[in-house]
């Protein structure tokens, strides 16, 4: 008689048996796997595993906030550790002098050429060309109106030096000499001796300036004793150290030539 194993029990059955006689499964039924040692996770459990959404977002902003922190902080190291540029040295601006009291005018009836100037400047000698200015023995300033005769400024103040002081020594020429704001001028300075009448030689400077127009020169010369570069001697700088300078720009400014409108 044949026989079928029962796959649930092994007991062995006639095989046209249906069911198994000891334990009732139906024969030839595939067995039950075994019973797994793991459990199914609950829908709470699978949740709490499960990283949401909200979740993910305050980590990035976190990370976020961190970096933007740093970012910033390395921002002020930076402007906190930059070296500061050095500090502008500012200087006051030179002192105001007040304005030329014009209260005489000297006209040149042979050149055509005038000019003015104050009271305060003690007055020499005055011709038909020419005006004279002196304080004490060794300052003088005069102006003078030539024939241009062709020349050149430089050359009329080459003439001008031959007849005053042959043996000036030059110091440096004016840069941007003008008569009257005529810049068609030259200039220069000189170092020369005088003699106050004392048999002791005085260091001295001469200044000579020249300026043409409507072939009519007119010469600006002055000379006095040098004085020390110093603020006690003069309130701004002097290259010239002569104590006329000022009073010499002033005259120089106001120089016109027949026909020219007035300043």
């Amino acid at each position: 008689m044949a026989t079928v194993t029962c796959e649930a029990c092994g007991a062995q059955n006639d095989s046209r048996t249906a069911v198994c006689t000891r334990c009732g499964a139906a024969l030839g039924a595939p067995a039950l796997p075994a019973a797994s040692p793991y459990l199914l996770a609950t829908q709470a459990q699978w949740a709490l595993a499960i990283p949401t959404k909200a979740r993910s977002g305050s980590l990035w902003l976190f990370l976020g906030a961190g970096v933007l922190a740093l970012m910033v902080g390395l921002g002020i190291a930076t402007v906190t550790l930059q070296p500061k540029p050095p500090q502008a040295i500012v200087y006051p601006p030179p002192p105001r002098r007040p304005p030329l009291v014009k209260s005489q005018t000297y006209v040149s009836t042979k050149y055509g050429f005038s000019l003015q100037y104050s009271n305060d400047i003690p007055r020499g000698a005055e011709s038909d060309s020419s005006i004279t200015w002196k304080s004490g023995k060794t300052t003088v300033l005069s102006a003078i109106g030539v024939s241009q005769q062709g020349r050149s400024p430089q050359q009329i103040v080459a003439a001008a030096l031959r007849n005053i002081y042959a043996g000036a020594q030059p110091a440096y020429a004016i840069p941007g000499a003008e008569v009257g704001y005529n810049s068609a001028a030259y200039g220069a300075v000189y170092d020369i001796l005088v003699d106050p009448g004392t048999g002791q030689a005085v260091p001295s400077r001469l200044v000579i300036i020249a300026a043409v127009r409507k072939n009519v020169a007119v010469e600006v010369v002055g000379f006095g004793p040098v004085r020390p570069a110093s603020p006690e001697s003069f309130d701004q700088p002097n290259p010239s150290l002569l104590g006329i300078s000022q009073t010499l720009d002033e005259i120089l400014n106001t120089v016109t030539w027949a026909g020219d409108p007035p300043l």
